[in-house]
């Protein structure tokens, strides 16, 4: 019987003890702080490092207590990544609370090879009720083709489509080294054309080696540009001047926002006797030096 007291004992201190530690971990760790501090929660992060964040930037008292709050509160896949400004001053509830809202700055990503159009879409999307207005970008963009740089942009939820051109205009000039328009247009090509970081030297390459002999570059991502999608093309004798089927050398412009592997392509193309190059189902790309070994390479890659 004695016994049995001193256990119920010992895990009645128990519960108190886990009660009491669990009390003043909801508490705020710096009672009535008013000091703000941000927060920047990368895309795809977990929650147990957001949480460690918090707890080494002396945010919370413990992640540990916080994971337990998320969990109870099933609200592990809630949080929200962004920017957030939070406060020791805050209670651990609240502070949790403010990662699951809206954040102040939205991670938008811009894949490589995408045109204005798209950029001015996405943006759209993530922004919704802000000031961005996708007619205003295209119409302050028109020259910008190829310089609106692909990347993923922490953007403020209220960014203006002035503010994302200035975002993505001073990135490309901070990522890009200094490099012509034509090459850069060349770039494009090869974005558009390549699927891996082997063959797009390759195609930039073969690409070069059609302007030196002053062949038509004939790449169906120009004639998809000028039609304004990326639909596979059946005429390629749409009437532009960007159709590279119809008119010798490079496309006026750039047709979309090649990424650093592409325009390093473009800058530094391989030197083969290759003029021909094709991608299998599979997007293996084989090359040919002939028109005769490129039918060939059709005939085994394609046509089966």
């Amino acid at each position: 019987m004695k016994t049995a007291l001193i256990i119920a004992g010992m895990i009645l201190v128990g519960v108190i003890g886990v009660g009491t530690w669990w009390t003043v971990q909801l508490q705020p760790l710096i009672p009535k702080s008013t000091n703000e501090v941000t927060v920047v929660v990368p895309k795809s992060q977990a929650a147990v490092l957001t949480l460690s964040e918090l707890e080494n930037k002396k945010i919370i008292k413990s992640a540990l207590a916080a994971r337990i709050y998320l969990r109870a509160k099933g609200w592990s896949q809630k949080m929200q990544n962004g920017t957030f400004v939070v406060s020791p001053g805050q209670t651990l509830p609240q502070v949790l609370s403010i990662l699951m809202q809206a954040p102040k700055d939205v991670w938008i990503t811009i894949p490589e090879g995408w045109r204005r159009e798209q950029i001015a879409e996405r943006f759209a999307n993530e922004l919704t009720g802000s000031g961005f207005v996708a007619s205003e970008f295209l119409a302050q963009t028109i020259n910008l083709e190829g310089r609106l740089f692909p990347d993923t942009y922490l953007v403020p939820r209220y960014a203006t489509a002035a503010d994302i051109v200035k975002i993505m205009t001073i990135t490309f000039a901070k990522r890009v080294p200094e490099i012509s328009k034509e090459t850069l247009t060349l770039a494009s090509l090869v974005e558009r054309e390549g699927k891996t970081s082997e063959d797009r030297p390759i195609i930039a390459g073969i690409l070069t080696n059609r302007l030196n002999a002053d062949w038509p570059l004939q790449v169906d991502a120009t004639v998809q540009f000028a039609k304004g999608n990326w639909e596979p093309i059946s005429n390629t004798k749409f009437p532009s001047i960007y159709n590279t089927y119809q008119h010798l050398g490079l496309p006026p412009s750039p047709i979309c926002s090649p990424g650093l592997a592409a325009i390093n392509a473009a800058l530094n193309p391989s030197k083969t006797n290759y003029f021909y190059y094709l991608h299998d189902n599979k997007g293996m790309a084989h090359y040919g030096v002939t028109l005769a070994e490129h039918n060939a390479n059709i005939d085994k890659y394609l046509n089966h």
